[in-house]
């Protein structure tokens, strides 16, 4: 019987205490919620509120915003139709949701004055989901302190809170209104036209994960350089909402008045083939434009006028090959053919060492050209027999060629022809590995590719 109580003695405290430190986390957790709860002056959700209505005097001028939520979208029902700033209006409701008061008292009537809550600041009306009605009114700035004063909904309680209650709510309407461009979706987008003052027009073809250019010439595009190119415009806000621009400025912007400058065109194809144009004209140190759905005109930050200074070489893909250096198995270099032996590359006949191989390999895997030539431009500079011309196999079987000329009168670069519809200029430092042909240790370190 012995053998049994100490066990069952142990099961008790360990039960014991485990009631114990079950009993004190939950204790902990009641005195947190009740820290966090105490003097919360609203207790809301604000991803349950699905209207809002704002008001704001200032030196006798009101400010007056009726919005609604549709689904996850905000939007802006009066003075003006407009999508909402998602992200300003959860900020809002944010701040009313976190905050706490100093101190509370009872005012009621004219005692209300002395608060500046007869006729208050800043007054924001929500209502959720259920139905539930909740305002909240900021009156003046305490005397002392970084305080004001506050009342909600219609009770007498008058409750002192941070000043960053008023600071935080003191809007505008554009605070409220969806400022971006109404870019589309960009997986939707399959094509893109772009044309940057008399350059050429620049067509682009979406391709899966991959864009080719199609006008003005055709070549393989990008697809960084175009994620790039359309991200430049997502990002783009709007400075200024000229809801009704005069007769005089829609008349210099439509281009029949000297002054203004067309900077850019840009017309996208998304989803069933709908178009999305944007025209962005300069007059003066502003940019304007229009966007979808929206019978004004925007102002945007004139900085991004070098970001739209786009040509057909900014969309080119510039990388002249495709392959991995590491899976190189051989590599004839004019002739001499070199293998891969036990990590280390040697002749095939004679099996001298040619560590000179690793790095033609990388430096051709990452080179990228200066231009992109077309077959008629290539032929111009391809003159007499190549300098240089190399074969690569890889571990696949696959091959890819290259061939080498010198451009006369060009010390900067050379021409290259991989494949057989490949062309470029490309930079002449890529001719050191065929002349000095360097060993390992001058410019590769253990742990580089090739």
């Amino acid at each position: 019987m012995k053998t049994f109580v100490k066990p069952l003695i142990f099961s008790v405290v360990l039960l014991g205490l485990g009631g114990i430190a079950y009993w004190d986390e939950w204790q902990t957790k009641v005195e947190t919620k009740e820290k966090e709860l105490k003097n919360k002056l609203l207790t809301f959700k604000p991803d349950e509120i699905t209207s809002l209505n704002y008001t704001k005097v200032d030196d006798g001028r009101t400010v007056q915003v009726q919005m609604a939520k549709e689904g996850n979208q905000w939007k802006v029902l009066s003075p003006i139709a407009y999508p909402g700033d998602a992200e300003g209006v959860g900020r809002l409701l944010k701040t009313f949701e976190e905050l706490k008061f100093e101190k509370s008292f009872e005012a009621a009537g004219d005692k209300l004055k002395e608060y500046g809550l007869d006729q208050p600041k800043v007054t924001v009306a929500m209502k959720d989901k259920d139905g539930k009605e909740t305002t909240i009114r900021i009156g003046a700035k305490s005397p002392v302190g970084y305080s004001s004063y506050a009342k909600v909904d219609e009770t007498n309680n008058v409750y002192l809170v941070n000043h960053y209650a008023f600071t935080a709510s003191n809007k505008e309407l554009f605070d409220f209104r969806d400022k971006s461009l109404r870019w589309p979706n960009m997986d939707q987008v399959k094509a893109i036209s772009y044309q940057y003052q008399n350059e050429p027009l620049i067509s682009l073809k979406r391709q899966d994960k991959d864009w080719s250019i199609e006008t003005p010439k055709p070549f393989k595009a990008d697809a960084t350089e175009v994620k790039q190119f359309l991200s430049f415009f997502e990002n783009q806000r709007v400075a200024k909402f000229m809801d009704d621009p005069s007769p005089a400025l829609k008349e210099a912007l439509s281009g029949k008045k000297p002054g203004t400058t067309r900077l850019a065109t840009l017309v996208l194809t998304g989803g069933a083939d709908q178009l999305t144009q944007y025209a962005f004209m300069q007059n003066g140190e502003d940019i304007y434009t229009t966007v979808p759905g929206y019978d004004g005109i925007i102002v945007l930050d004139k900085k991004m006028k070098d970001g739209l200074k786009k040509s057909l070489a900014d969309f080119q893909n510039k990388a002249m090959f495709s392959f991995n250096s590491t899976e190189a198995t051989e590599v004839d270099v004019d002739g001499k053919v070199y293998v891969r032996k036990d990590g280390e590359w040697q002749t095939k006949e004679g099996g001298d060492k040619a560590d000179f191989i690793r790095l033609l390999l990388v430096d051709f895997e990452f080179a990228k050209a200066a231009v992109v030539l077309t077959a008629d431009e290539a032929l111009a500079l391809m003159k007499g027999a190549p300098l240089h011309s190399t074969k690569f196999t890889f571990k696949d079987g696959k091959t890819v060629e290259a061939s080498i000329w010198k451009i006369e009168g060009d010390a900067e670069h050379v021409s290259m022809k991989v494949g057989t519809d490949a062309f470029y200029k490309a930079p002449r430092s890529l001719l050191e590995n065929f002349s000095a042909k360097p060993k390992l240790s001058e410019k590769l370190q253990p742990g580089d590719q090739g």
